[in-house]
């Protein structure tokens, strides 16, 4: 009984935390779960993780589609190329009918 005391006097003038994270959807990794953010969107030349690297350049997006090295899509907003440049910006877009050609 005088263990119980102690230690119901011990949480009392310590404080006990009002609230327990909860991981609101077990099973899955995210940004919310992890104490080093991950890089989210590899295409839209933001660095999302802040980690200083940028969509192909993050080790985040390695194996993603936008990374991939894939020919380019000239009209989904992603460097489906991964040559820093995104549909009608890109080269490989010119004469495209999504970019005016053709």
């Amino acid at each position: 009984m005088r263990h119980a005391l102690l230690i119901s006097l011990a949480l009392l003038f310590t404080g006990c935390p009002s609230t327990i994270p909860v991981d609101s959807d077990p099973g899955t990794s995210d940004t919310a779960d992890s104490a080093t953010p991950i890089e989210t969107s590899c295409g839209d030349t933001i660095d999302n993780d802040g980690d200083g690297d940028i969509d192909c350049d993050d080790t985040d997006c390695a194996g993603t589609a936008a990374c991939a090295g894939g020919p380019e899509i000239c009209d989904d907003g992603i460097d489906n190329d991964g040559d820093r440049t995104i549909d009608c910006g890109d080269s490989d877009c010119i004469g495209d009918a999504a970019c005016g050609g053709g």
